[in-house]
């Protein structure tokens, strides 16, 4: 993902593992926000503190390209567990990554099943039910 404002995560700081999100340009627009960054987002009504928007990543596709782009809140990968996580992999490494990725989920979520996809095939087989 390529950002349009701010920053990504960082492990060097310590609110971005819990206190903030990343927003796409147009959960920026819907916002009415010509300047998200350290604008707050509160999720619920039990939320008083609100999370802090360090970013603002450039608009992509995530459904199909025939799909109007949604907003988007990206929320670190620890603050949101069983969700979705997307890597890139270099060429011809595939095989290595698996096993270092299904090890990790293994020590983790060692009750719940590793199930993973690659993108190219989830868009193929979007774009193939599209036509």
């Amino acid at each position: 993902m390529e950002m349009a404002l701010g920053r990504n995560f960082s492990r060097e700081m310590a609110t971005d593992t819990s206190g903030a999100v990343l927003v796409n340009e147009t959960a920026m627009r819907q916002l009415g926000w010509d300047d998200p960054l350290n604008k707050r987002l509160y999720f619920g009504q039990q939320d008083s503190v609100g999370t802090g928007i360090i970013g603002v990543v450039k608009d992509f596709h995530f459904a199909g390209m025939h799909q109007n782009i949604e907003p988007v809140v990206i929320f670190p990968l620890n603050s949101s567990p069983g969700n979705l996580l997307a890597a890139r992999i270099q060429p011809g490494r595939i095989p290595e990554a698996m096993e270092i990725a299904q090890a990790a989920w293994r020590d983790v979520y060692p009750d719940y099943p590793f199930n993973y996809s690659f993108l190219d095939e989830e868009f193929a087989d979007l774009y193939r039910r599209d036509l």
